[in-house]
């Protein structure tokens, strides 16, 4: 890895914040460096894996009075193996995303360059990383304050959708309104795919 690229990101980070439209369109011509990017997806996995395994306990109180004994026990193995595979999901999940990001945009005739759009997709990983240990601790916290959790998703999903409108349109090469709908789009459908992941995984574990 070249000693430059951390300093080299760490101004790319906050010319995100500041100068969205102008950073896309340069990093989108840039040569792939996914090394640091899928590390940060790495450990956004683990910090939702880890979200998700602290919620074992009050599933286990829920059913601790009632002789539902064989569902729990299922609902625990999904939770658990749900938390292991977080990493891999989070990876999996941004190689799909980003592949219908760019051949949304093409359908809408902007610049949709598989490579182009992964660099420009890697930089949402920053701030979905601080979202993500921001969940993980609000998790922990009575669940009369975990109404913050919607809060933050919320947030998340605007933010996320003002960065992919600025891709399309920026390095995209899309209209305005057209980039509007390319961010919208691709954003609404996948996640739909991204909270379907645990009912998928209790599918595939079946209830054997």
């Amino acid at each position: 890895m070249n000693d430059l690229e951390i300093p080299w990101l760490a101004g790319s980070i906050k010319r995100m914040l500041i100068e969205p439209d102008k950073l896309f369109e340069d990093v989108a011509h840039k040569e792939m460096n996914m090394i640091i990017p899928v590390v940060v997806l790495i450990i956004i996995g683990i910090f939702s894996g880890l979200t998700v395994y602290s919620t074992i306990p009050e599933v286990k109180k829920n059913f601790e009075f009632t002789e539902e004994v064989y569902n729990v026990e299922h609902s625990l193995r999904v939770l658990k193996m749900e938390s292991f595979l977080y990493p891999v999901w989070t990876i999996l999940f941004w190689i799909i995303f980003t592949l219908a990001f760019a051949i949304f945009i093409t359908w809408l005739n902007g610049w949709g360059d598989f490579k182009g759009m992964f660099n420009c997709t890697s930089y949402l990983v920053y701030p979905n990383l601080v979202v993500s240990i921001l969940v993980f601790l609000v998790q922990l916290l009575p669940p009369n304050l975990r109404v913050i959790l919607i809060v933050l998703q919320l947030l998340a999903a605007a933010y996320n959708i003002y960065l992919l409108t600025k891709i399309a349109e920026s390095a995209g090469k899309l209209p305005h309104m057209h980039a509007v709908l390319a961010g919208i789009v691709p954003a609404f459908f996948l996640s739909l795919l991204w909270f379907s992941y645990q009912p998928i995984l209790a599918l595939v574990m079946g209830r054997g």
